[in-house]
């Protein structure tokens, strides 16, 4: 037979179209006549995806997970044998799509108590969309992280926090996205924390209620809860008889030279600082006499 005239036809085929990137994808050369033998070869554009693969009953497969996203021209190049000649078939236009590419991510961020109180354990949960997820969180305070990246687990994940300073905070959800999900950021949860209450205690030195006169007289106020800042001003009746006193791990004290005869009814009000608000003791009776 002249080879001439012997020339075949090659329908190139894939199994999937479009596909995505990193997913299996098999190609299919078909020779028609099926008595054509010899090998074909896969190329992408001008380059060779497979070494010559031989034909069985006039057709062949390959198959490749390596293509990248995007859009590639595949064509199957038949070797010729004995009987027919060599051929390349028609391009096939693959498209492979990023896997990502339609996988948006949301977030809903929660909090356990909203408004919640300074020092008390407050919880962020994040929840992500599809809940086959996987990945980290970051939580994020006004721009600043918070917390390190903490793994999701069936699609959320949580983290506890009592040093939040009072004040309103604006906290975000940072998800890392995975293989398949990209990543993405919550709406911003506008979270207020409020300034504690706190309690004073005045006790005088000795626990003396009667003192002489002329007798120094040293007052000390305990701040509670005792990580409370700031200062405390002691009173006698309505007139303040000291200055701003600093308290120093939940106390502050104040001695007096004397107290003129009388009776004396001393308070001390603590001041308050960023986080706690300001309380003023019960009243002490003092008799100089």
């Amino acid at each position: 037979m002249d080879k001439a005239n012997a020339s075949v036809a090659i329908a190139l085929t894939a199994g999937t179209n479009p596909s995505l990137s990193g997913d299996s994808l098999t190609f299919t050369a078909s020779v028609t006549p099926g008595s054509a033998t010899g090998t074909v070869t896969f190329l992408d554009g001008g380059t060779a995806l497979s070494a010559a693969i031989p034909l069985s009953s006039g057709s062949t497969s390959f198959t490749t997970s390596t293509l990248a996203a995007g859009s590639h021209s595949i064509t199957a190049q038949y070797s010729g044998d004995a009987t027919f000649n060599a051929t390349v078939s028609a391009s096939l236009s693959q498209t492979v799509s990023n896997p990502k590419a339609n996988s948006a991510t949301t977030i809903v961020l929660s909090a356990g108590a909203n408004p919640s109180v300074f020092g008390t354990t407050l919880t962020f949960t994040a929840s992500v969309a599809p809940a086959s997820a996987t990945g980290t969180v970051i939580f994020f305070d006004g721009g600043v992280p918070i917390t390190g990246s903490i793994p999701l687990s069936s699609g959320s994940a949580s983290f506890s926090i009592s040093t939040l300073e009072a004040g309103t905070h604006s906290v975000v959800a940072q998800y890392s996205g995975d293989a398949n999900t990209n990543g993405s950021v919550s709406t911003a949860f506008s979270q207020t924390i409020s300034k504690a209450r706190t309690t004073v205690e005045l006790e005088v030195g000795d626990s003396d209620t009667d003192v002489k006169p002329g007798k120094p007289v040293t007052f000390l106020a305990t701040i509670t809860p005792s990580n409370a800042s700031g200062n405390v001003l002691f009173f006698d009746g309505s007139t303040q008889i000291s200055g701003s006193v600093s308290v120093n791990n939940g106390t502050a004290s104040f001695t007096v030279p004397s107290l003129s005869v009388g009776t004396h009814s001393i308070t001390t009000r603590y001041n308050g600082d960023a986080n706690f608000n300001g309380s003023t003791s019960a009243a002490h009776k003092i008799t100089v006499k």
